[in-house]
């Protein structure tokens, strides 16, 4: 009874962590736990290697990239069609690499992070203003930095702790 009780509290701390992150990207409400070093991002990334982080960095950088692309010579109803699609396939991609990587030991962190994704996805998606999306967008990228930025090692090979 004592393992599923624990387990549930921490269901239900991670969804409120969640929240808290989704309510970041919808609003820019400011709150110390989004970026302060102990944090709800610190140990996001944690045991997640460089290299799938980087992964999805990517797709984040190629969409910033693309909002510019688009607007030049489209109107911002075509624009926003566009952006969303490209942002929806990061959902996808997330849950591909995730079956990808099987039963390793990261496999649990890395379902927060797909979780994280496809609700952000949705979050900013939900958005039908070009300006508003975009806003979303950036906060969403800010976010992602601070998760790459926790899970990187330091100067002695050691993560960020």
């Amino acid at each position: 009874m004592y393992g599923k009780d624990k387990f549930r509290q921490e269901q239900r701390r991670e969804g409120m962590e969640i929240n808290t992150l989704l309510e970041y990207i919808k609003t820019g409400n400011y709150t110390e736990s989004v970026f302060s070093r102990n944090g709800i991002l610190e140990d996001a990334g944690k045991d997640i290697p460089q290299h799938q982080l980087r992964k999805f960095y990517a797709e984040i950088l190629n969409i910033k990239d693309a909002i510019s692309l688009y607007e030049f010579g489209k109107g911002k109803e075509e624009v926003l069609k566009l952006l969303k699609i490209k942002l929806a396939m990061m959902e996808p991609l997330a849950i591909y690499t995730k079956s990808k990587l099987g039963k390793v030991k990261y496999s649990d962190q890395f379902s927060q992070i797909v979780d994280f994704i496809s609700k952000s996805v949705s979050t900013i998606n939900s958005q039908n203003d070009l300006d508003g999306w975009k806003e979303r967008f950036e906060r969403f990228k800010q976010l992602f930095e601070v998760i790459i930025a926790y899970s990187k090692p330091t100067k002695g090979g050691e993560k960020n702790e």
